[in-house]
């Protein structure tokens, strides 16, 4: 692909990973073998939840606290959400400017929201 990203309109033209947040111009990088397609599969089905509450720990430690209470809450959860990716990637989302915000912004906001998550799963009862 040279690296381009394929557009349709004036929108650029991407493929998120199941189980992940990453994005690729070509959803074959994906499924190119059937190594990554199976443990792909597996982290959204089987294993789905079992690592508990996901935070890259470098970027929010000492803002988020991850202990044994709140990655039971946090996988019961991802484990009740378990899915067989089908690898077929036919839902289209646009997004327009108005969804998006700064990575500063977005970053300030991360461990509101999920200590406000993991309340809502029964944290504070």
């Amino acid at each position: 692909m040279g690296g381009s990203t394929p557009r349709e309109d004036d929108h650029p033209l991407l493929y998120a990973q199941p189980d992940k947040h990453a994005f690729v111009p070509d959803p074959s990088l994906f499924t190119a073998t059937s190594t990554p397609r199976a443990r792909t599969r597996r982290a959204c089905y089987i294993d789905a939840g079992s690592g508990g509450l996901l935070l890259k720990e470098d970027l929010f430690r000492g803002e988020i606290a991850k202990d044994v209470g709140r990655d039971a809450l946090a996988g019961a959860y991802l484990k009740e959400r378990a899915f067989d990716p089908s690898f077929a990637f036919e839902q289209t989302v646009r997004f327009d400017e108005r969804m998006l915000v700064p990575w500063l912004a977005l970053r300030a906001w991360i461990p509101g929201r999920i200590d406000r998550l993991l309340v809502e799963l029964g944290e504070g009862n």
